[in-house]
């Protein structure tokens, strides 16, 4: 298994905060986390490393990333950079408090831009109805490695490695290279990797997917 990025508060914020304005939308407890959990899967594929960073775990909810369910509901509790604003059966609405200042903009790379716009491309039109399949069923990129987790415990950690294989095996492609990124300790082995390993031409062209 591959060593977690920890989780950032900071960062999650900031992407939080940026979705919602992209939207102009509030956002729940689920969406917090299933965006999280998308938006550092669909980086990871890309640039093997997060935007936000902790260890998806197997939840009821699907894979989530546990600090940012907490960080939501302690928002829910205590305001601070969101406040709820509705309570809707169990979802816990939530709204930003502020815009977004220049210095978290800055926060933000063009990757974790991209990747935050795709998560909400994918994920915002879904009803929760839609959400619950895409990361539970059988067959699905999510599903697939959330199931036998789930059956071995709530909390069990999912390997990001194993999402991929996922990833890869429904859409014929090799994110073997990403996998290295992601089990290499230091800077100086990313150097090595780099090139010793390179990606396969056709990743770097985006004809993998």
């Amino acid at each position: 298994m591959q060593a977690a990025t920890p989780h950032s508060t900071q960062l999650l914020t900031i992407s939080m905060k940026w979705i919602a304005a992209k939207a102009n939308v509030p956002l729940d407890q689920y969406d917090i986390v299933k965006l999280h959990v998308l938006t550092d899967f669909l980086s990871i594929l890309e640039r093997g490393e997060p935007v936000i960073g902790g260890q998806p775990a197997a939840w009821p909810y699907g894979p989530v990333v546990r600090d940012s369910y907490f960080q939501a509901l302690k928002w829910a509790d205590e305001p601070g950079d969101f406040s709820l604003i509705q309570k809707r059966g169990r979802s816990l609405i939530l709204a930003p408090t502020a815009k977004l200042t220049e210095s978290e903009k800055e926060l933000l790379s063009p990757n974790a831009v991209e990747a935050l716009d795709k998560a909400w491309g994918i994920h915002g039109d879904m009803k929760f109805s839609d959400s619950y399949s895409y990361f539970h069923d059988a067959g699905t990129v999510f599903g697939d490695v959330w199931k036998p987790a789930w059956e071995r415990g709530h909390g069990t950690i999912i390997d990001w490695n194993d999402l991929i294989d996922s990833y890869d095996q429904k859409n014929e492609t090799d994110h073997s290279h990403i996998k290295v990124l992601l089990s290499a300790p230091s800077d100086e082995e990313l150097i090595d990797i780099a090139k010793s390993n390179p990606a396969p031409r056709e990743y770097w062209s985006g004809r993998t997917g």
